[in-house]
C-alpha cells in the first residue's frame, strides 16, 4: 500500500481530518407556558443545538465553532419529542472536555419549513458551560424558568477507531490471516485473538470490556455488580452512586438518591444552572434563586426567562388617540394625528388659540379644527363673509323679510300670518257628510279647526302690536350725522327730524333716559343704512 502524498494532490481538492469522536444530544421533555398551537396551523416544534467553545459570557449568535444540528420538525406531544433521534455534531480535532452549548425549541413557520428567522416563533433557549468526558454514559440537564421547562441529555462517544480520553489515540484493528499450505489440503490460522471482548462478549450485566492483550480483558462493573465477570450483584449503595452529598438507598435490582438541594438527576449529578454559568442575554443582570437555578432581570427593549427576545414596544399600543407607533430600538416614536401633539399624542391642539374666528364670532375647539358660531350678519367659516340673516330663512306666500337685531322678520301679505308666513288665514272648506248626519269625527275636526283660527288670530294681534312699537322714519324726513365712538365703545347717533306729518315718531312714554333701547332701521334700496342692536338714549 502507497501513502498518497499531499503535494500530488490537485489543486483543487482540499484535505479534509477525520471524524474523530461524535457529541450527541437528546431532548427527552419539554413544556412551555406560551400557546404552541396558532390558528391556521399545525402544533409543530423543532429543536436547534449549537455547538461552541469553552465562553466565560455564553454569546447566542453564531458562529458554533464546533458545529450545529436540529431535529426534524415534530409534533408537540410529549411521546414525539422523547422518542426524537439524538441530534450530533461530529467533532473532526481531539476532544477539549468543556464546551459552551445553546439549545433552542423553535415554532415551524406557517408553511411548515424549520426558520429562524422570526424571534416570535423561538419558545426557549437555554445557555450552559458544560465539561463532559468521552463515554458512553449520557450526562443529563433539567433546565426550568418562569416560562418553559426543558429536559435533555448528552454525551461524547469515538468513532473511526480513535480511543482515549480525547479521542486522539487512533488504533486500527488487526486482522486474522490464514496459511495455505500447498502440500495438505489442511489450514493453519493464526490462534491469536486481540479483540476478546468483541468476539465473546463476558462481561455481564452491561458492564463495560477493555481488551488487555491476546486473549485477556477487564470488565469494568455497574454500580450493584462485581466480580471478574460483573456476575455477582452486590448492594448498590456500596459503590456510593450518589454524587454531590446524595443519599443512596438501596432497591432491588436498583438503588434510590436522595438529592441535596439544587441538584437532579439519578444519581445527584444534574446541576441547576446558576449565575456563574452567564444565563442571561443582552445585558441582564443575574440573580441566585433561594431553592436553587437562577433568574434573569432584563434591560429595557428585552424580555424572556434569558433576555433572549427582543420586546416589541409598541405591542402595548403607548401612543394615544389613534397615533401610530414606530418602535427604533433605541427610543420610541408616535406620529401624531392632525390636531393632537405630545411625545404620545395625548394632548389635543387647541385650534381656537389663535382666534381664528372673526367679527365677535365664538370658537369651539374639535379635534384637528374648529367651528365658529358667527354674530348676526356674518357667517362662512371664520365669519368673514358678511351675509343678511334673511339669505337663510326666506318667507313664505310672498312675504317680505328684514333683518331685525333678534333675526330675521317676515312682513306677511294679507291673508297670511306666521313667523314665517306659512299660515292661511282661510279656514279649510268642510264637505258636507254624504249621510246628512253629523258624525263624531266631524264635530271633532271643526273644534280643531276652530281652535287653530283662534290660535291664528292671536298671533296675528301679536305680530300687528310688534309693527306699532315700531315706527318707521322716512329717508327724506331726517338728517343723520357722523356717527361718533365714546371711549367705552359705544357707537352714537344724532337725528334730526323735520315736521312732516307723515313721519311716524316713537311715543315718548316707551323711551327712559339711561337705557338701552332696540333700534331698527329699514335700509331704502338707494340710501345706505345704518344696523345697531341697542342704543342708549
Amino acid at each position: 500500500f502507497k501513502q498518497p502524498q499531499f503535494g500530488s494532490l490537485p489543486q483543487t481538492e482540499h484535505f479534509r481530518p477525520e471524524t474523530r469522536a461524535v457529541f450527541e444530544l437528546k431532548v427527552h421533555s419539554f413544556s412551555s407556558g406560551r400557546s404552541i398551537c396558532r390558528p391556521s396551523r399545525d402544533c409543530r416544534i423543532f429543536f436547534r443545538m449549537c455547538l461552541k467553545h469553552s465562553q466565560n459570557v455564553i454569546d447566542p449568535e453564531p458562529p458554533c465553532t464546533y458545529g450545529n444540528a436540529s431535529t426534524e420538525a415534530l409534533s408537540a406531544d410529549p411521546s414525539s419529542i422523547s422518542e426524537s433521534a439524538p441530534m450530533k455534531v461530529n467533532v473532526s480535532f481531539k476532544w477539549p472536555g468543556s464546551f459552551s452549548l445553546i439549545l433552542e425549541a423553535w415554532i415551524t413557520d406557517s408553511s411548515g419549513s424549520k426558520s429562524t428567522g422570526d424571534q416570535d416563533n423561538l419558545l426557549s433557549r437555554v445557555a450552559s458551560l458544560g465539561r463532559q468526558t468521552v463515554g458512553q454514559q449520557w450526562s443529563q440537564q433539567v433546565h426550568q424558568d418562569n416560562q418553559s421547562q426543558l429536559g435533555f441529555s448528552y454525551r461524547v462517544v469515538c468513532i473511526n477507531n480513535y480511543h482515549g480520553e480525547d479521542c486522539s489515540s487512533l488504533c486500527r484493528p488487526r486482522f486474522r490471516f490464514c496459511v495455505v499450505l500447498l502440500l495438505t489440503p489442511a489450514v493453519l490460522c493464526s490462534v491469536s485473538d486481540l479483540n476478546y471482548c468483541t468476539n465473546h462478549r463476558p462481561c455481564q450485566n452491561r458492564a463495560s470490556c477493555t481488551n488487555t492483550g491476546e486473549g485477556s480483558y477487564t470488565c469494568a462493573c455497574r454500580p450493584g455488580f462485581s466480580g471478574m465477570n460483573c456476575e455477582v450483584e452486590t448492594n448498590e449503595c456500596d459503590s456510593n452512586p450518589c454524587r454531590n452529598g446524595g443519599s443512596c438507598k438501596d432497591l432491588l435490582n436498583g438503588y434510590s438518591c436522595a438529592c441535596p438541594q439544587g441538584f437532579y438527576g439519578t444519581d445527584c449529578q444534574i446541576s441547576a444552572m446558576r449565575c456563574a454559568d452567564g444565563p442571561c442575554f443582552n445585558g441582564g443582570t443575574c440573580q441566585e434563586a433561594d431553592t436553587g437555578g437562577y433568574s434573569c432581570r432584563c434591560p429595557a427593549g428585552f424580555t424572556g426567562s434569558n433576555c433572549e427576545k427582543r420586546m416589541d414596544r409598541c405591542s402595548s399600543s403607548p401612543c394615544a388617540n389613534g397615533a401610530q407607533c414606530r418602535d427604533l430600538g433605541s427610543r420610541l416614536v408616535c406620529r401624531c394625528r392632525p390636531g393632537f401633539t405630545g411625545p404620545l399624542c395625548e394632548t389635543n391642539i387647541d385650534d381656537c388659540a389663535s382666534n381664528p374666528c372673526l367679527n365677535a364670532g365664538t370658537c369651539t375647539d374639535g379635534v384637528g379644527g374648529f367651528s365658529c358660531t358667527c354674530t348676526l350678519g356674518f357667517s362662512g367659516k371664520d365669519c368673514s363673509v358678511r351675509s343678511s340673516p334673511c339669505d337663510f330663512v326666506p318667507c313664505s306666500n310672498g312675504g317680505t323679510c328684514y333683518a331685525h337685531f333678534t333675526g330675521p322678520v317676515c312682513r306677511c301679505p294679507p291673508g297670511f300670518v306666521g313667523a314665517r308666513c306659512e299660515y292661511s288665514l282661510s279656514p279649510p272648506t268642510a264637505r258636507p257628510p254624504a249621510g246628512g248626519d253629523s258624525s263624531p269625527a266631524l264635530i271633532a275636526a271643526i273644534a280643531l279647526g276652530l281652535m287653530t283660527l283662534s290660535l291664528l288670530l292671536c298671533a296675528a294681534v301679536h305680530v300687528l302690536r310688534q309693527r306699532v312699537d315700531a315706527r318707521l322714519l322716512p329717508a327724506a324726513s331726517h338728517r343723520a350725522r357722523p356717527p361718533a365712538v365714546t371711549e367705552s365703545g359705544l357707537c352714537l347717533f344724532r337725528i334730526s327730524q323735520k315736521h312732516d306729518p307723515s313721519a311716524i315718531v316713537p311715543p315718548l312714554s316707551l323711551a327712559k333716559d339711561g337705557l338701552y333701547h332696540p333700534l331698527f332701521i329699514i335700509p331704502e334700496p338707494t340710501e345706505q343704512s345704518v344696523f345697531a342692536t341697542e342704543v342708549r338714549l
